[in-house]
């Protein structure tokens, strides 16, 4: 029997880590337009230039993890800025963004060096899956602030941008409103667009035209095309392995949960209604204890 091979798309997934980082170190023009949409630059700035740093921060001792970011850039202004794509919900996930953010900050300067050399430092964090849930709203932007009025600031030197494609709606290019919505589009349906959609949003404006131009000649290459798809895979397996040890991890907690109840002298009808188990499954946990 033969087996049905599903078609690839007709550009790669820029929700992948490496194609993400591939796409936007590859044409410093896409990187500037995408840095533009989303960072909360001081009124009236601009960005002229980008500086692409080594992604790799080493570690300070033999103790200490070094840090491997997608994409660690620094603006013409001195700002540094780490960019990030994120498709695997990681536990302690804001943890990880503070510690590549001091990262970002401290490797700045050198031990005796004066702390005037310091720049500001943003992280610019996507997510295809839900950081936040106080928020319905896609961009959320974090600084240092007062808890009490009159609100001020800390320190200018620390920013945080989470841009949550999980929450980015399903649009069609026409509707989109400015840049910020034309990237979360492409980002988010770059592997399931169409040549039609791809049009549509090259239309937007001279830097969506860019970016289209760049992302087809990007998916043309054979090389990247294997990469995403091996990296597909190994994400893929990735997940069943977190779901079946989430699902072990689910199945002992409701052992010991039934167990705890039955110790509790617990009528079987009432634990076989708190917990959808049947009688049956519930009694074998019984007799186990005997």
């Amino acid at each position: 029997m033969n087996q049905i091979t599903k078609p690839r798309s007709l550009f790669l997934n820029l929700t992948q880590d490496l194609m993400f980082k591939n796409y936007f170190k590859l044409n410093k023009n896409v990187l500037k337009s995408l840095l533009k949409a989303f960072l909360p630059l001081p009124q009236n700035s601009s960005i002229k230039d980008i500086i692409i740093l080594d992604s790799l921060i080493p570690s300070l001792s033999s103790e200490e993890k070094s840090s491997l970011m997608d994409l660690r850039v620094q603006l013409d202004s001195g700002e540094f800025v780490n960019v990030e794509m994120q498709a695997f919900p990681y536990k302690s996930f804001t943890k990880r963004i503070l510690l590549y953010w001091a990262k970002n900050y401290s490797s700045q300067i050198k031990t005796g060096e004066k702390y005037e050399k310091l720049c500001p430092a943003y992280s610019l964090i996507f997510s295809t899956f839900d950081v936040f849930s106080k928020t319905k709203n896609f961009y959320t932007s974090f600084s240092i602030c007062s808890d009490e009025a009159p609100y001020f600031s800390f320190t200018g030197d620390l920013r945080f941008v989470t841009v949550e494609l999980s929450k980015f709606g399903k649009r069609k290019p026409s509707s989109l409103i400015d840049l910020r919505e034309e990237w979360c589009y492409l980002l988010k349906e770059s592997r399931r667009m169409g040549e039609k959609e791809g049009k549509e949003l090259s239309r937007k404006g001279y830097e969506m035209e860019e970016a289209m131009f760049h992302l087809k000649e990007l998916s043309r290459e054979e090389g990247l095309r294997l990469v995403e798809e091996a990296r597909e895979k190994a994400w893929k397996d990735q997940m069943a392995r977190e779901d079946d040890s989430f699902g072990r991890g689910m199945a002992k907690r409701q052992q010991d949960l039934v167990i705890s109840m039955l110790k509790n002298k617990l009528e079987i009808s009432l634990i076989s209604k708190i917990t959808g188990l049947s009688a049956v499954e519930i009694n074998k946990l019984k007799e186990s204890l005997s």
